[in-house]
């Protein structure tokens, strides 16, 4: 893999029509906490949970297929020790000169946000909570 978009500081994953995984960078290898002989040559279904191996079929790659392209495509990746991981991902198909289809994906982490986004929802319903508290005792 070229060394500039091997040290890119977001994940890269290539994958065939089929699923199967071609390349990744050492960025996602490092997040997913796989080796990289362990993803290339398998299927993607591997780093990804039921509900997203859900998404993915009914979803994801219809879109890929009509489109060509997903942009802003918000998912959970699973690591090899089953944590799952949110990710921001562009996907883009492109068609290889024997007239068959890959697909290249850039995948952002998204702890901190999803973090961030889990810990206003606590806040709004606490807060719900303490209006209505607040309310019933006047």
């Amino acid at each position: 893999m070229d060394f500039t978009i091997d040290n890119l500081p977001c994940g890269y994953l290539q994958f065939s029509e089929d699923g199967t995984i071609i390349a990744t960078n050492e960025s996602l290898v490092a997040l997913l906490g796989f080796a990289r002989e362990g993803l290339e040559g398998q299927y993607i279904t591997l780093i990804l949970p039921k509900a997203g191996q859900l998404f993915f079929q009914s979803y994801v790659f219809p879109q890929l297929k009509i489109q060509g392209q997903l942009n802003e495509c918000y998912f959970k990746l699973r690591t090899s020790s089953g944590k799952r991981v949110p990710v921001l991902s562009n996907i883009h198909r492109y068609q290889q000169p024997n007239g068959t289809y890959r697909y290249e994906a850039i995948i952002l982490h998204m702890q901190k946000r999803h973090d961030l986004e889990e810990a206003l929802v606590r806040a709004k319903s606490a807060t719900d909570k303490a209006i209505g508290a607040l309310q019933k005792s006047n």
